[in-house]
């Protein structure tokens, strides 16, 4: 997600990080030799062994950058003008290589800077726990910070909980093809256990898939994993494929699960409830692990409205348009005019309940020109990304769904007349002929959030 500014920080509050990173031999011994530190605790495994330890420590000062590596983007990111100072740094337990750094973030102190009346300085303390929930590192930082255009603090936006351009299906069962996607400038990647697997590659898929998640760096990429659909509409337990998929993969602690097929409420709860359970199995923080679920069936669009709130963690809608078609016996065309409604009715649900809304997948793979008139088209009706089967459909997907720079522009010249407007006690105003309100000013300052979340603004 984009960063925060100085006003929306609050004192005392406590923000959990859910993106977590584990620590490689890897890490510490090339960032103890680039640091020019001979320290053996770090490099020497045999003097390590005789220590206290048993074993070789990571290196301080990179658990600490990592502790506030894994806090900019819920804080900082596209915000941060400049760190100010680290100070009280604390290690109060080792971190070992194997170990997952997990970072928490209280806000101690914020005040206006004396000297920058556009910024301002904000106080952290990050906390960095293992995967046991044992306290590795505490440090507090002092930033200096972006206020938020003139004005537009007034106006009330909903964000985005992240960005999700493009989403990226990957087979599960294909390391090669997973390695290849970490290098992709994509938002999200789904690991698929569902279509993209053959049913006697299931149990494969699942391994591939945990040893993707252990031991590949997805950089700032969503790792979601596509679990099979529920067999039955109205499920009193978690059982068969869905089941053998969860429990096989939470240990490796993907970002989210992708629920295909969602008919019913219960097929998200049921979900819901097993990763509560494993988050307090684990240690980690309550709705830590995200939902997204895909609407591609009659019974599903009929349902959307209570499936939409279902649970906490559920975070965007994802239509699928080639099952449902199949669901309603319709015949699929170059327009798309027969899931028309049904694509209408998930942006409908996801808006009404705060949700993303992410479209279907372009299955023709050479008509890219098609892909494009499809992702604009889907920009306008209110999607916030698409889904993808190729990495040559990504820079499209990005670049339909990001704002372009004559949007920035407009919506910067916006901000800037609504703050003269507001200065002069003026309430809607006319620009360029059309007339300006509140409405107008959100979806301003959702395009402004958009280009930042996507690095095409400061």
């Amino acid at each position: 997600m984009a960063g925060k500014y100085f006003e929306d920080f609050e004192v005392g509050a406590v923000i959990k990080h859910n993106q977590g990173r584990t620590i490689t031999e890897m890490d510490n011994v090339l960032f103890t030799s680039l640091t020019m530190n001979s320290q053996p605790l770090h490099l020497n495994e045999d003097f390590a062994r005789h220590t206290q330890f048993g074993q070789r420590i990571v290196n301080g000062l990179f658990t600490l950058g990592v502790a506030v590596g894994l806090s900019v983007p819920d804080l900082t990111e596209g915000t941060l003008v400049a760190n100010l100072g680290y100070e009280n740094v604390q290690h109060p337990h080792p971190l070992f290589h194997g170990d997952t750094l997990y970072v928490e973030t209280e806000i101690i102190s914020k005040r206006e800077s004396n000297s920058k009346p556009d910024q301002g300085i904000v106080r952290f303390r990050h906390t960095g726990r293992n995967q046991h929930g044992v306290m590795v590192i505490q440090v507090e930082r002092t930033a200096l910070v972006k206020k938020r255009i003139p004005g537009l603090s007034s106006v009330p936006v909903e964000l985005p909980p992240r960005l999700r351009r493009s989403m990226l299906f990957m087979p599960g069962d294909s390391m090669r093809k997973i390695n290849k996607g970490v290098q992709i400038n994509v938002d999200s990647l789904i690991l698929d256990l569902e279509d993209g697997v053959a049913f006697n590659r299931k149990e494969a898929a699942r391994q591939t898939v945990v040893e993707a998640l252990t031991t590949l760096d997805f950089g700032r990429r969503e790792r979601l994993v596509r679990i099979n659909p529920f067999s039955s509409p109205s499920p009193v337990a978690l059982e068969g494929l869905p089941a053998d998929d969860l429990l096989e993969t939470i240990e490796a602690r993907p970002d989210g699960y992708v629920v295909p097929k969602v008919e019913t409420p219960e097929h998200i709860r049921i979900t819901s409830d097993y990763l509560a359970q494993a988050e307090i199995e684990y240690g980690w923080p309550a709705n830590s692990v995200r939902l997204l679920a895909m609407i591609e069936t009659a019974r599903g669009v009929m349902n959307v409205g209570q499936i939409a709130q279902a649970s906490p963690r559920l975070e965007a809608l994802v239509f699928g348009a080639e099952d449902l078609a199949s669901s309603l016996g319709a015949q699929r065309t170059a327009a798309g005019w027969e899931v028309f409604y049904a694509r209408s009715a998930v942006i409908t649900a996801a808006a009404a309940f705060g949700l993303q809304a992410i479209d279907m997948v372009f299955v023709d793979l050479t008509d890219m020109a098609g892909l494009e008139e499809e992702c604009r088209f889907a920009r306008q009706l209110g999607f916030a990304g698409k889904t993808a089967i190729h990495p040559n459909q990504i820079e499209i997907i990005n670049r339909v769904f990001a704002p372009s720079p004559q949007e920035i522009e407009q919506a910067l010249r916006l901000a800037q007349a609504f703050e003269a407007h507001q200065a002069a006690g003026a309430g809607a105003f006319e620009l360029d002929g059309k007339m300006v309100d509140l409405p107008v000013m959100r979806a301003a300052e959702g395009v402004l959030a958009r280009a930042r979340a996507a690095g095409l603004l400061e």
